[in-house]
């Protein structure tokens, strides 16, 4: 997987006050950590960081340069967490965990369904994907942009699991492997959602009785 670079400055303040006057100016506040290294507070441009997530997604490793400091070498970023505001949906705050290149990470990645399902297409079922996001392990060099699932063989009723998925090289799928990914469902017809209150009229509890049967043991007592 390519890696892509990201230029970020040290960011010393901390607090409320400070993190509005962050984004004010065109930045993120964020913090790196991880794997050994002192954790620091950074601003994030927020126009590249921006495009960075619209063009390659948020499970990329990025080439992390904080300014006036070494970067540690063999080593990129992982996006662990990403906050937005609850109404704008602005990015108010970012946390980046460094990874060495030379050691497995754990992460979760998307699941892509490719072709078209004969049970959908053919006879009129319901596509239900269960999985949309499946964890593995892999170097950061072989993490994927996502797992393809195809459900071009697909009928009525069928459903593929994890089991069935076959990896990209060098990526191991941590995932239940009878877990399902995606099932073709048959429709709901007419008959299934209407009830049959004569029937249920017809079932009685054990141990309940008809009011007839209740007045004939009542008369019988007489």
């Amino acid at each position: 997987m390519e890696q892509f670079a990201l230029n970020v400055r040290p960011r010393e303040a901390a607090g409320t006050g400070a993190a509005r006057r962050c984004r004010r100016e065109g930045f993120i506040p964020g913090v790196v950590y991880g794997h050994g290294q002192p954790a620091s507070t950074v601003a994030v441009p927020a126009r590249e960081f921006g495009a960075l997530l619209r063009h390659h997604g948020a499970s990329h490793v990025i080439d992390l340069t904080i300014e006036g400091q070494e970067k540690p070498a063999d080593m990129g970023v992982l996006l662990k967490d990403m906050q937005r505001d609850p109404v704008t949906r602005e990015i108010v705050s970012v946390d980046f965990q460094w990874v060495s290149m030379k050691e497995a990470v754990h992460l979760s990645v998307p699941v892509t369904l490719v072709g078209e399902a004969p049970g959908v297409v053919e006879e009129g079922g319901s596509l239900d994907q269960v999985l949309f996001e499946i964890p593995v392990s892999c170097l950061p060099a072989n993490i994927p942009d996502a797992i393809t699932v195809d459900i071009s063989g697909l009928r009525m009723g069928h459903s593929l699991h994890v089991s069935d998925i076959v990896p990209p090289e060098g990526v191991e799928i941590l995932a239940d492997p009878e877990e399902t990914v995606v099932n073709i469902a048959r429709p709901i017809s007419l008959e299934d959602l209407e009830t049959r209150p004569e029937e249920e009229e017809g079932v009685l509890a054990e141990g309940e009785t008809t009011e007839a049967e209740a007045a004939g043991e009542e008369g019988s007592g007489e």
